[in-house]
């Protein structure tokens, strides 16, 4: 595989590959796949290996439409506190759109 070398160097590419080939379901040629069809821009998620909490609920919420977010905890959403926050409803907190 090719790496553009103005965002990283070619050693530090080759250890993002390494350690995406050996925790993640994809070979080089498999991922090589799609990056080619994002093109220079945009975003690839990949989601795998999901579990359910000790509850019986999945990690993560697919119910809301267009968005996949972390599941709620007693029926709230999950909050990350930082100081001077004046709402929970942060969704960059719990929700992959809201990034």
């Amino acid at each position: 595989m090719k790496f553009k070398e103005q965002y990283h160097s070619n050693t530090e590419a080759q250890t993002m590959l390494n350690l995406i080939k050996d925790y993640s379901p994809f070979n080089e040629y498999f991922i090589g796949e799609y990056f080619s069809k994002i093109g220079s821009n945009g975003t690839f998620v990949v989601i795998y290996n999901l579990s359910k909490r000790d509850d019986g609920v999945d990690e993560l919420d697919f119910s809301v439409d267009g968005d996949i977010r972390i599941s709620k905890i007693n029926g709230k959403l999950f909050v990350r506190r930082r100081s001077g926050q004046i709402s929970d409803e942060v969704p960059i907190d719990y929700s992959l759109k809201g990034l």
